[in-house]
């Protein structure tokens, strides 16, 4: 039919878009750094135009509901910070502008996550994988050229980053955001070929994956394979599992200790030592958590922009408690800023939660966890293990990105697709 095939090519184009994620438009408004949001738009007109309705899972609903919720208490906060102080100036920004601009930002990943999960419905399970393979292969012949012209590889591509830059950084604005498309990339490719039944992508899959562990550097990649072996080993505790599977999961044990581990420790011990970034993303992942439940329903999309700076330097006695010399230039650059450009929590779940509070994170959390099946295979379980990984990395790195954002869309789709698959038909 014409139509799946319409709804595969625009299925393909957001997966595609969704690995670029240092478009110039970032330099006005931080959403304009995401083409992929604009394309969902008109993907989402579209459906409109030619569906009689949308299918909506829980996890839409409750983020529907998150959406009502964002609105509202911006607009109250904004009308009795205004009524207080005659202002409407906060850090540069007006709080009218910054608070629509965060509400757009929201519409666009839930428009986003409609378009997957209504797109993907009536796709056989190889024409949903596929896509991840070729851009896997493709994001690896891109960090293969990257990692030969560094520090100013492809510096005459229009970006927001900044060059020299001596780490691979795919398409996006730094090295740490290119873990969870490894990641999610990775593992769904990895699928794809067993499923398709294609030896040598599934050996090029892996000769990828390795390649980008080695040469990513990034913390947030290390902890994030950490865990992924460690949760899929213990969704496979009390099951039986073939002997080829057992080997596989010891070996990939006996390398994460044997390359992960020292990689993973010398770079905190360089960065508690030289840098900031364990420091910043730990502090402000504490002062999130305090934040959230001081203001349960949130402080909106503007406010937070007084409110936080307040709270890290409120707090800042805590490194006194700690035995540790960290570095606290960027934390304090945080308590003193003049604009908005870098003032966030470093973990995208409780930024959501100066939005919307411990209300707002624990309803997302409730339709996160809503769309987590029973694990009927060892597909199914690796799926989980990367879901609950994801989660983890909202609490405490990672950012509502698009690639995650298309991610959470497929698990509302995925579970059941392997789940139809019958063991004979994938080799299990």
């Amino acid at each position: 039919m014409l139509e799946n095939k319409i709804n595969k090519w625009l299925y393909y184009l957001i997966i595609i878009l969704a690995v670029y994620q240092n478009c110039p438009l970032g330099k006005f408004y931080n959403f304009g750094r995401y083409p992929v949001w604009f394309f969902s738009i008109f993907v989402f007109c579209y459906l409109l135009i030619t569906n009689k309705k949308l299918y909506l899972n829980k996890l839409l609903k409750v983020m529907l509901f998150l959406l009502v919720q964002l609105i509202f208490i911006s607009m109250v906060s904004n009308f009795i910070y205004t009524l207080n102080t005659n202002e409407i100036i906060l850090l540069k920004e007006n709080i009218f502008i910054k608070s629509f601009s965060v509400i757009i930002t929201f519409i666009c990943m839930l428009i986003t996550i409609i378009d997957v999960y209504n797109l993907t419905r009536n796709l056989e399970i190889t024409k949903i994988l596929k896509i991840f393979y070729y851009c896997y292969v493709f994001l690896f012949i891109y960090g293969l050229i990257e990692l030969i012209n560094i520090p100013y590889a492809f510096d005459f591509i229009p970006s927001v980053n900044k060059y020299p830059y001596y780490r691979i950084r795919l398409l996006t604005s730094e090295s740490s955001s290119t873990s969870s498309i490894i990641l999610i990339y990775g593992i769904l490719s990895f699928l794809c070929s067993i499923v398709s039944k294609k030896r040598f992508n599934l050996l090029l899959t892996l000769i990828i994956s390795v390649f980008f562990i080695i040469v990513n550097g990034s913390k947030t990649l290390y902890i994030q394979v950490i865990f992924l072996t460690v949760i899929y080993i213990i969704y496979n505790l009390k099951t039986k599992i073939k002997f080829r599977y057992l080997v596989i999961l010891l070996i990939s044990f006996i390398l994460m200790v044997i390359f992960i581990f020292p990689k993973l420790l010398k770079s905190f011990t360089n960065d508690i030592a030289l840098y900031t970034s364990t420091a910043t993303r730990s502090y402000t992942v504490i002062v999130g958590i305090i934040v959230a439940i001081k203001y349960p329903f949130g402080t909106g999309g503007s406010l937070y922009l007084t409110i936080l700076p307040q709270n890290l330097n409120k707090y800042i006695f805590l490194f006194d408690k700690v035995n540790i010399d960290f570095n606290l230039d960027e934390i304090y650059s945080l308590i003193n800023a003049t604009t908005d450009e870098t003032l966030a929590i470093k973990s995208g779940l409780l930024q959501f939660g100066l939005y919307l509070g411990i209300i707002g994170i624990l309803l997302f959390t409730y339709g996160y966890f809503n769309q987590l099946k029973k694990s009927k295979n060892q597909f199914q379980k690796l799926l989980n293990s990367l879901y609950i990984v994801i989660f983890i990395s909202f609490l405490l790195a990672t950012d509502f990105v698009p690639n995650i954002v298309v991610f959470i869309a497929l698990m509302g789709v995925l579970p059941n697709k392997f789940h139809n698959y019958t063991r004979r038909q994938i080799n299990l």
